[in-house]
Parts: C-alpha cells; sequence; structure tokens
C-alpha cells in the first residue's frame, strides 16, 4: 500500500474511533446523573475533562453534578469556568477568516457502494454489558433518631391551590408551575432551625409530618433548596427554590438558617403542629 494512502486511512480511522470513545465516556456519565448516582458521575465527568480538556460542555455537567452534591464554591467554579471557555470559544468562531482549499496531489481515497441491495436481516437488540462503575451510590442511611436539630421556630406558612417547583429527576432544574390535585391543597411552611451536625431528611417518611385537628398526618413532599441563576460576565444569584426529590440534607456547607416544607393536605384541614422525629412537635397558630 502506497504510504500517502495509509496516511490517510490512518487519519480517516482517528477520526472515527477517538469521538466513539469521548462520546461513551460522557454517555456513561450523564446515565449516571439521571440515575442520581452522583458521585459516580463526579468520577466520570472528571476523567472525560481530562480526556477531553478542550469541550466547555463537560464542566457544565461537572458543575450540575458538584451542584446535586450540595458543594455549592465547587459547583460555582466549574461554572464560571464553562462560561469563560464558551465566550472563547465564540470569540475564535467570529475571528477566524474563511480559508480557501488549497489544491493537493495527495490521491483520495474512495470506498466503492454496493450497487447489490441486501435482504433485510431482523434487527437484534444488543445486550447490555454490565458496568460495575454505574451502581448507584448507596444514599444516605436514616438512624433511629435523627438528632442533630436545634431550635426550631416556625415563621410563617401559608395554603395555596398551586406552587412553583422542581419536579422530581429534573435534569436542568428548571421550575414549573403545579397544581393541586383534586380534594387537595399544598401547605407551605417556613420555619427557622439551628443543627450542630448534617442531618438527612427522607421524602414521605414520619420523620418530618404535619398534622391537623383531627390527627391526620401528612408526609413531607418537597424542600427548599439552594439554585445558581447565571447573568453572564461570571455574575450569578444564588436563590432558594422548592425541590420534589428522595431525600435532602442540611450541612454546615449551606450554612442555611431558614427552611421551607412542603406538604400535600386534604382541602379545608386545619394544622395544628409540625412534628419532627428526633426533636418533637412544634404547635402552628
Amino acid at each position: 500500500m502506497p504510504d500517502k494512502l495509509k496516511i490517510l486511512l490512518s487519519i480517516f480511522l482517528i477520526n472515527i474511533i477517538i469521538p466513539f470513545a469521548y462520546a461513551g465516556n460522557i454517555e456513561d456519565a450523564i446515565l449516571a446523573y439521571n440515575s442520581e448516582d452522583y458521585k459516580g458521575a463526579l468520577v466520570l465527568f472528571k476523567e472525560e475533562i481530562k480526556s477531553n480538556p478542550e469541550n466547555p460542555e463537560n464542566y457544565k455537567w461537572l458543575a450540575k453534578t458538584y451542584e446535586a452534591l450540595f458543594d455549592v464554591e465547587k459547583s460555582l467554579d466549574a461554572y464560571k469556568t464553562y462560561e469563560k471557555m464558551k465566550r472563547n470559544q465564540d470569540n475564535v468562531t467570529l475571528s477566524t477568516p474563511t480559508l480557501s482549499p488549497s489544491p493537493t496531489n495527495i490521491p483520495i481515497l474512495i470506498i466503492p457502494t454496493p450497487s447489490v441491495t441486501p435482504s433485510p436481516k431482523p434487527i437484534i437488540k444488543p445486550t447490555p454489558t454490565p458496568r460495575p462503575y454505574l451502581k448507584p451510590t448507596p444514599k444516605p442511611t436514616l438512624l433511629p433518631i435523627y438528632n442533630g436539630w436545634q431550635n426550631i421556630k416556625i415563621l410563617n406558612y401559608s395554603i395555596k391551590k398551586e406552587i412553583k417547583i422542581i419536579p422530581a429527576n429534573s435534569v436542568d432544574l428548571s421550575e414549573i408551575i403545579e397544581v393541586s390535585e383534586r380534594g387537595k391543597s399544598f401547605f407551605v411552611i417556613e420555619i427557622s432551625v439551628k443543627y450542630f451536625k448534617n442531618v438527612i431528611i427522607k421524602s414521605n417518611s414520619d420523620q418530618i409530618k404535619v398534622i391537623d385537628k383531627n390527627n391526620r398526618s401528612y408526609f413531607l413532599y418537597a424542600m427548599s433548596t439552594y439554585k445558581f441563576q447565571y447573568k453572564g460576565n461570571n455574575q450569578s444569584d444564588k436563590i432558594e427554590v422548592l425541590q420534589v426529590s428522595g431525600y435532602y440534607e442540611l450541612s454546615k456547607k449551606d450554612s442555611r438558617n431558614k427552611v421551607k416544607f412542603l406538604f400535600k393536605i386534604d382541602q379545608g384541614s386545619s394544622i395544628k403542629k409540625l412534628s419532627i422525629k428526633g426533636y418533637g412537635d412544634v404547635k402552628i397558630k
């Protein structure tokens, strides 16, 4: 085979194989993120950045993963890196002149297309190869005693027919307006709170609930958390939003002293107290 033809064939194979390898890594990382395996996704996104550091999208997904892990500072740094790379990438695209291709004497590799149409074959879906590193990270285990709470005080509460909320498994953390079901209402309560260590809060458990005057209990549906709202030019705001999730965490990294809880209650119910396991009951006036 002539040397020039060997060179063309090598370039062709590199341009085909390497993008597929990158695509496999990023797809595995996004799959882990969408499966709520945030720690596993973090490892994969870091590996992807090492092998493909010039792609700003990798830093955007890294920031989203840190945000899901409540690591506010690292998430903000990754978002800033993403914005800077995107801005530089756009500037290079605008300033690069268009060059006319120069003639070359290198022979063009032409792969002939067969003229015979093959018979249709049944489509066989490949069996997915098990990947041990994509196993979901175990969620924090709730202990029988949920200690860590201190000095809880109710600031305000309200009953609503519709609420602005981030639904479960939302990838981009976009908020929607959710309307209450028939015969139900949303009960939002805001508290001031202090805690001397990290507190894990699980949704739809008896750990946090409100109780009405007929002693009916309603469990936690959603809770407030932080979200970044970006304005460009490295400017961003950290805003509080209500999000539906399987579990939440109050940690020293967040330094939160105010929290909102959201419950779905029966329409017309009169709530008399907020009950928190490991702390006790707080009366609602």
